[in-house]
């Protein structure tokens, strides 16, 4: 997601709109996919995100 605004800085969607239109049915794609996936398993646990690398202060 962090590329995806990079990449968004470096080529406005004005000036690239196939592009944009193809993110976003990337994004849509993607996100049909991790639904069905917690369709077919019958849980929303997959659809969870999980934070790593956090760390506490001692």
């Amino acid at each position: 997601m962090v590329w995806d605004l990079l990449d968004h800085r470096q080529i406005p969607a004005a000036q690239a709109p196939e592009a944009f239109v193809a993110r976003r049915l990337d994004d849509l794609a993607y996100g049909a996919g991790s639904w069905w996936g917690a369709v077919r398993a019958r849980s929303i646990r997959v659809l969870v995100p999980r934070i790593t690398g956090l760390r506490h202060r001692s």
